[in-house]
């Protein structure tokens, strides 16, 4: 298991933040929904059987907590949920520290919005 510490420079490696999640639609997402703000291709296929963990994060997060391709560690208390989670998108800027998680629709019943949830970039962590 992981033991951080947290600290208030603008190197911190934990944040608290609201856990939702997303899905690979034109709903939710811009029309080429398929990829992300990185330009990664969503492969619909591992996204069903969760072998691939992404997420997107709010603006104020990529601007001074993480970067595309950082790895967070989130625990909510769910073994599917809990773990590593790599950034590979973005989310709308009306949205503050907020962490958005890429899922099958079926995975939608399993969090609804977790609030006030410490999240760790294991990136910054040494």
């Amino acid at each position: 298991m992981y033991e951080f510490s947290t600290n208030k420079q603008k190197n911190q490696i934990s944040r608290i933040c609201t856990i939702t999640v997303y899905n690979p639609d034109k709903k939710q997402c811009n029309e080429d929904f398929l990829h992300t703000a990185d330009m990664s291709f969503i492969d619909t296929n591992k996204l069903k059987d969760f072998s691939i963990r992404w997420c997107a994060v709010s603006n104020n997060l990529l601007q001074d907590f993480c970067n595309f391709g950082d790895t967070l560690y989130i625990k909510i208390g769910d073994e599917l949920i809990d773990g590593k989670w790599v950034v590979h998108d973005r989310m709308n800027k009306r949205f503050t520290n907020y962490v958005d998680l890429l899922s099958d629709k079926k995975f939608n019943k399993r969090i609804n919005k977790r609030k006030s949830i410490e999240i760790y970039n294991l990136s910054r962590y040494e």
